[in-house]
């Protein structure tokens, strides 16, 4: 397929499943590998398809995604960060949307500044997109936003996570008390019992579902210590490495949990 769109990379992980992949220069090493900006996955399923985010969509997004399938396709938003929404408008009218309302409320001011404009439908935890073959459920994971969404398809054994399950979750915005994520994750844990791997909003492949269980494991050791110890949060994109007001870091595993001090319980 040709790639001749603003700078879209697509990784093919079955006959039903693309990753889009968004880059921007430059790129920085992380994690022992190279970080994409912005990842999007798009399910095909027999009589539907669904992308899951958009990206920044500075691209022909809808175009990108019609090289691959000529079924209707739905759009579901996880969460309310700029950087997984912005695209939305270009798929107004062209299918539906859909948002949780709480993180939905959050940028509506937002939208008004850049003129771009869509209305998305609520997504609600438990709702399911039949695709026909493969169904998608919503689960509410709040934490990274009020409003997070994980969607599970428990066919193929892929949980779709955005932001609220990776490798450096941010949960230290004081939204959510990390008490409360930690209770969410659970919650996951306890729904995805085939442990699924985790396609996450940054990532190029999925990732293994201990990720999920590290974050867990994280968010008891921050709760039970207070945070003593940890370092502080620095941004490894911005020059010198800027801090972020109240961030903290704690690490299991692979995950860096950053987390706000004030905002444990």
């Amino acid at each position: 397929m040709p790639h001749h769109f603003y700078p879209y990379l697509v990784n093919k992980l079955s006959p039903n499943l693309y990753v889009i992949i968004e880059r921007q220069e430059p790129l920085f090493e992380d994690w022992g590998r190279t970080f994409y900006v912005n990842s999007m996955q798009l399910v095909i399923g027999e009589k539907r398809a669904a992308l899951i985010d958009t990206g920044y969509g500075y691209g022909d997004l809808p175009q990108l995604v019609r090289d691959y399938t000529d079924l209707p396709v739905d759009l579901l938003i996880t969460h309310s960060s700029y950087d997984h929404w912005r695209g939305s408008y270009q798929f107004e009218g062209k299918g539906e949307i859909y948002m949780h309302e709480a993180d939905y409320a959050k940028i509506k001011d937002r939208m008004s500044e850049l003129k771009l404009d869509f209305h998305p439908k609520p997504l609600n935890d438990g709702d399911v997109f039949d695709l026909g073959g493969i169904k998608l459920e919503s689960i509410l994971v709040q934490g990274h936003t009020a409003g997070s969404i994980v969607f599970f398809d428990r066919t193929h054994n892929y949980l779709y996570t955005g932001d609220a399950v990776n490798l450096l979750p941010w949960v230290f915005s004081g939204t959510v008390p990390l008490s409360e994520y930690c209770i969410a994750l659970k919650r996951l844990r306890d729904m995805t019992p085939g442990q699924p791997a985790v396609l996450c909003g940054h990532a190029w492949d999925p990732h293994p579902y201990q990720i999920l269980l590290d974050s867990i494991t994280a968010c008891e050791e921050v709760i039970v210590s207070g945070g003593e110890g940890d370092p502080q949060y620095r941004a490894p994109w911005e020059p010198n490495g800027r801090i972020f007001p109240n961030a903290y870091m704690h690490q299991v595993g692979r995950v860096r949990l950053c987390y706000n001090k004030t905002c444990l319980k």
